[in-house]
């Protein structure tokens, strides 16, 4: 089954982490620490995700097996400060959707190869991370981060193509600030722009029940 198409991805990566790791570092000034560099930037255009009940199961239980197997302590903080990098991380997704396929039930007056669609739409997504030591003698380091999501909509169409708006929204943005001193703070803080929510149809809702009690019965 095609899950995923992602007709172009662009990546450029420019970083030095390599040459620091290889070799030893002794200075601990601000200044050599943040020679240690990370540019990268990701942009997806149009990428699509095709998925039905017995998909999001699959993928469900493959994250959820990957995670247990991860659960491993190493005492090596101080390795770990040396090579964290001064970083400029950008991501854009341009276009992106995910349509989840939904069988018709055969009661329904309907063609056999006939299906709904629950669709989430957005224009674009992004992701700025900008991270650095502290300037001061400390060890500190921190990082921010803004995500951002344009248009975001979540509609419901027919086999016959009629659309039915269920959520829409002009904006979201969330903002990050993590500062290490070594303790970790946490600041974060968020923005919705113009939510609107459409629940008015009933047999839109009917189908909304129907794909929780679709994916009810596939996890269990």
């Amino acid at each position: 089954d095609n899950v995923l198409y992602i007709p172009m991805a662009t990546t450029t990566i420019k970083t030095t982490l390599p040459s620091k790791t290889v070799s030893t570092i002794d200075d601990y000034n601000a200044d050599e620490r943040n020679t240690n560099v990370l540019f990268a930037n990701l942009v997806m255009t149009s990428p699509s995700f095709d998925l039905e009940p017995q998909h999001v199961s699959r993928l469900l239980g493959l994250a959820q097996a990957q995670t247990s197997s991860r659960r491993r302590k190493r005492d090596n903080h101080l390795l770990i400060s040396r090579l964290l990098p001064k970083a400029s991380i950008k991501l854009s997704v341009h276009e992106p959707v995910v349509r989840f396929i939904l069988p018709i039930s055969n009661d329904c007056d309907t063609a056999e190869n006939d299906y709904n669609l629950l669709i989430p739409s957005i224009s674009s997504i992004s992701l700025d991370i900008e991270s650095s030591h502290s300037s001061e003698g400390d060890a500190d380091y921190s990082l921010s981060s803004v995500f951002r999501i344009a248009s975001p909509k979540l509609y419901y169409q027919t086999p016959s193509g009629v659309k039915h708006n269920l959520l829409t929204t002009e904006s979201v943005e969330l903002r990050a600030v993590l500062n290490a001193s070594p303790e970790v703070c946490v600041i974060a803080s968020g923005t919705v722009n113009t939510c609107s929510a459409h629940m008015v149809n009933s047999d839109v809702n009917r189908g909304i029940r129907q794909v929780v009690e679709q994916f009810r019965a596939k996890m269990q």
